[in-house]
This record gives C-alpha cells, sequence and structure tokens, in this order.
C-alpha cells in the first residue's frame, strides 16, 4: 500500500517497508514509498498457507471453510 494509503488506517496494521520502486518505474519516478502489511509477532507462527489464502481477496482456487 501507499504511504497515503497508510496514513489514513490510524496504525490499525504493522507494515513494513513495500520497497515498490525497487519493481516498478511509476513509483519510483513519483518518489512513493510503500508498505507491506505483517501479521503482528504473536500471530505469524499461527498463520498459515491456507489462512493468507482464504483472507486473500484475489480469486484463488483455495477452498476455504
Amino acid at each position: 500500500m501507499s504511504k497515503a494509503t497508510l496514513m489514513h488506517l490510524n496504525n490499525a496494521f504493522e507494515v513494513e517497508p513495500g520497497n515498490g520502486h525497487l519493481r516498478d518505474s511509476y513509483l519510483k519516478d513519483r518518489g512513493i514509498e510503500t508498505f507491506l502489511i505483517v501479521a503482528p509477532a504473536d500471530k505469524r507462527s499461527s498463520l498459515t498457507v491456507d489462512k493468507v489464502c482464504c483472507l486473500s481477496l484475489s480469486s484463488h482456487p483455495c477452498n476455504c471453510r
């Protein structure tokens, strides 16, 4: 997400640098800072691939229950 989006979330999520400028020239040319949402440290070990798949907003072949 961009820094502009992050500012609207009022610290609701733990984030880390996304380094989008290293993968996308549009972001680099415009100086857009990006971030990735990370699971809280106490939840990381319990976050499985199935849970991540089910939390995804994109179409996916997961069989979430």
